[in-house]
């Protein structure tokens, strides 16, 4: 049997980064983590992306820093990453509200000015491909086609959504790759001894827990859930909804806590209040799995339809948990064939008749997580780094080539 190729590599990711509390982060981080751990590992740096007027105290992996709202300090660090000689590969990861200015719309772009400046091969990653897009959004989009080498989106319906609403054309179209969003390895607790046990861990005994988590904002929709609890507590007296995470910080910054304080006067006026509990905190990894492994009911009951990735849902699927969600095009797509239920956006009824259909029947439940795992052992973060790890390769490789054609 051949031996598998062998590929040293040094790249670089452009994102936010913890300790700034992010989603996005959070993904760059573990997903580094990955690339560090395989047996071929790589070498990794990262340019973090500051929020406005904010400083982070970096780990040594940070070697460059830019700020959100001044487009000169991305294209300093793309000149800066172009001087690394221990840089290969640039991985951006992609938000738009990183990489730009919203006001009524988006309204200012600093990737394909970046990617023009940055004389490495580059793969972006795009964390929000967002249906009926506004013109600048399809114009930057259109440009990483034209000057990034990949770009990777985690769900096969973005690629739909790459080429029907954005435009981009064939050659672009093939730069595209699917690698799903990575998940941590997470302890199998589907047994009701070792689902006990991880209840006990957390001072849960004696419930039946749903949970939802993540950075706490009003297009979650947990009021829905909230609104489901009287009927569900009526037949399963037992049942506790754990709301897991801090508020965004950028709702924190503009809005304070006045939606978590909307829910919690929402529990205490339907007289649910002892069956909702919050965890105001951004859980370290360990922590987080931790609560998920006591889970007995996953929610995601999010309002936008166009939501095109969600890291805790594919923590979720990664635990091999039995999620309700609302049909968000993620979840449409991660949860079908039997992977989860579905439930109707905006409807407490219809989230606690999904809930009800798991708890109440236990042959469904166990299909579901088994159906569920199955899936999320192809999202372990040791696969989707390998993953990574032979695009950027094969990116560096082909530039090379290319490079020593025209020279020759």
């Amino acid at each position: 049997m051949p031996r598998p190729r062998r590929c040293d590599i040094r790249v670089a990711a452009v994102s936010t980064y913890p300790p700034r509390e992010c989603g996005i982060g959070t993904f760059t981080r573990d997903l580094l983590h990955g690339l560090r751990d395989l047996p071929q590992p790589v070498a990794i740096s990262v340019g973090a992306i500051n929020g406005a007027e904010e400083q982070y105290d970096y780990d040594a992996t940070v070697r460059l820093q830019m700020e959100e709202g001044k487009p000169a300090s991305y294209l300093a660090a793309a000149r800066a990453l172009n001087q690394m000689r221990a840089v290969d590969v640039v991985s951006i990861q992609h938000d738009f509200g990183k990489f730009g200015v919203w006001g009524d719309g988006f309204e200012e772009d600093y990737v394909v000015p970046m990617l023009q400046v940055l004389q490495k091969p580059t793969v972006v990653t795009m964390h929000s491909v967002t249906p009926h897009p506004n013109e600048l959004m399809r114009q930057t989009v259109q440009g990483m086609g034209r000057h990034a080498q990949a770009i990777v989106v985690m769900a096969n319906i973005a690629k739909v959504l790459l080429h029907e609403d954005y435009g981009l054309d064939d050659a672009a179209m093939e730069k595209v790759h699917q690698i799903p969003h990575g998940v941590p390895p997470c302890p199998r607790t589907h047994a009701s001894a070792s689902l006990e046990s991880a209840k006990r861990g957390l001072g849960l005994s004696g419930h039946r827990v749903i949970s939802t988590f993540g950075l706490i904002n009003e297009g979650k929709g947990i009021e829905y859930a909230v609104e489901a609890m009287p009927a569900l507590v009526a037949e399963f007296p037992d049942l506790l909804y754990l709301v897991i995470g801090q508020t965004h910080p950028e709702v924190r910054k503009l809005r304070g806590e006045g939606y978590r304080n909307e829910l919690r006067a929402l529990a205490r006026r339907l007289g649910v209040e002892e069956h909702v509990r919050f965890v105001n905190r951004f859980l370290p990894q360990g922590e987080l799995i931790r609560y998920l492994a006591a889970t007995d009911v996953y929610v995601t009951p999010y309002l936008s339809r166009y939501q095109i990735t969600s890291g805790t849902l594919a923590y979720a699927l990664g635990c091999g948990k039995a999620t309700v969600s609302t049909p968000y095009l993620y979840a449409a797509e991660a949860l079908a064939e039997g992977r989860g239920v579905m439930a109707e956006f905006r409807n407490a009824e219809s989230l606690a008749n999904a809930i009800r259909h798991i708890l109440a029947n236990p042959d469904v439940r166990h299909q579901v997580e088994h159906q569920a795992m199955r899936y999320g052992q192809e999202m372990s973060w040791s696969a989707v780094a390998a993953r990574y790890r032979d695009l950027f390769c094969t990116i560096r490789d082909s530039v090379a080539e290319r490079s020593t054609s025209a020279v020759a």
